[in-house]
């Protein structure tokens, strides 16, 4: 398949990105219901006296730390990702991180072995076309009857109320750079249409939306966290896209600095951040080989 990468946020000073991460864990997981996993999957994986489970994308493994919490200690634990550099050194021992290409077949030994794969947030890294194939590739990383939890989000269906100028030309930029590098648009809403076609039985999914669980008595709270994760994506984003060449509208860092300052000026006070997160989930086979 290849090994280039289309992911646009490492962009910037070390050690940002992984700030990133850990950062917006808390945010999302208030989004999706403070629930690592749908309920039901979580509860099977805690009755499992020795249960394994693979994060793909695992970035600074904030998601695998979180989830340890709920385990028994005999709990086997892997993260993979493309990107090495924001593998944190404070682990669990029972928490083992490594190279990943999940547009490559993965190692034989790797294969039939795991209970739950878990994957979130690859949108940025998600190639055109390939949607079901990358499904069926994480299908085989699971024994007979395990899950694969998949959940994204999408930069162009997140707004801000009140509207904001930088957020819209934020999104024309990346939505230009994504048709010249042959991003896969059909995510977020198009995931559970892949594991259905990569040939996961119980397919099921669930959409989070900010305004389900954000009140109006806790938007004051919840702000200062939505602006802060929203300007560095934009600064990150645009950093990783100049890296890339730039596109119509985005070539120099003056370019990038001009909306990185209206950005300033527009997430702030009171601006909700209003975004949907999909959710979905599917079981490989019972019988499947």
């Amino acid at each position: 398949m290849g090994n280039e990468s289309i992911y646009t946020l490492n962009g910037g000073l070390d050690g940002v990105e992984r700030t990133r991460l850990d950062v917006q864990h808390p945010f999302f997981h208030t989004i999706m219901e403070r629930q690592l996993l749908p309920p039901h999957i979580a509860a099977e994986l805690q009755s499992n006296p020795s249960p394994k489970v693979l994060e793909i994308a695992t970035g600074s493994a904030i998601w695998l730390r979180d989830l340890a919490e709920t385990l028994p200690k005999s709990a086997e634990l892997v993260g993979l990702d493309f990107d090495t550099s924001k593998f944190p050194s404070d682990l669990p021992p029972n928490i083992k991180l490594g190279f990943g290409d999940m547009y490559e077949p993965f190692p034989e030994e790797l294969k039939g072995r795991f209970d739950v794969v878990h994957m979130r947030f690859i949108l940025y890294a998600a190639r055109k076309g390939m949607g079901a194939w990358l499904a069926k590739n994480l299908l085989s990383l699971l024994r007979p009857g395990g899950w694969l939890v998949w959940a994204d989000s999408g930069d162009f269906q997140a707004t801000f109320e009140p509207p904001s100028r930088a957020w819209f030309e934020f999104q024309d930029v990346a939505y230009k750079f994504a048709k010249a590098v042959g991003r896969d648009l059909g995510v977020p809403l198009g995931i559970p249409t892949y594991l259905k076609d990569a040939g996961f039985a119980d397919c099921n999914h669930k959409l989070y939306a900010t305004g389900e669980c954000i009140t109006e008595s806790k938007k004051a709270q919840f702000a200062p966290l939505a602006h802060r994760i929203a300007r560095v994506f934009i600064k990150q984003g645009l950093s990783g896209i100049l890296a890339f060449g730039g596109v119509d509208g985005m070539k120099t860092q003056r370019d990038a600095d001009d909306l990185l300052a209206q950005a300033e000026e527009d997430l702030q006070g009171d601006a909700m951040f209003n975004l949907i997160i999909v959710r979905a989930w599917g079981r490989r086979p019972l019988g499947a080989a």
